[in-house]
C-alpha cells in the first residue's frame, strides 16, 4: 500500500486473487482492481465496469453509471 497510501485506510481483508470456495459456500471482503489509466482520465469518466472471469463458472460483468459528482450510484 505505500504506493496508494489513501487505501491503506480502506476497512476489511482483501480476498485473495486464487481463492477457491467449496459448492454453497460464499466469501465477502475487498477485491482490489487496477486500471492503466491517468488519474485525469479516472476522474472524468462516466461509467465504471469491470469484468471477473472465474475458472469453474461464467464471468461476471459489472457496470456502475456515476452520477454528477463522480461517484458511484
Amino acid at each position: 500500500m505505500r504506493a496508494l497510501p489513501h487505501l491503506a485506510q480502506v476497512p476489511g481483508a482483501l480476498v485473495p486473487r486464487e481463492l477457491t470456495l467449496a459448492p454453497e459456500r460464499a466469501t465477502s471482503g475487498l477485491a482490489l482492481f487496477a486500471f492503466p489509466i491517468t488519474k485525469q482520465t479516472w476522474d472524468t469518466r462516466r461509467e465504471f465496469s469491470v469484468a471477473v472471469s472465474f475458472q469453474w463458472q461464467r464471468d461476471l460483468a459489472m457496470r456502475a453509471p456515476m452520477d454528477s459528482a463522480g461517484r458511484l450510484q
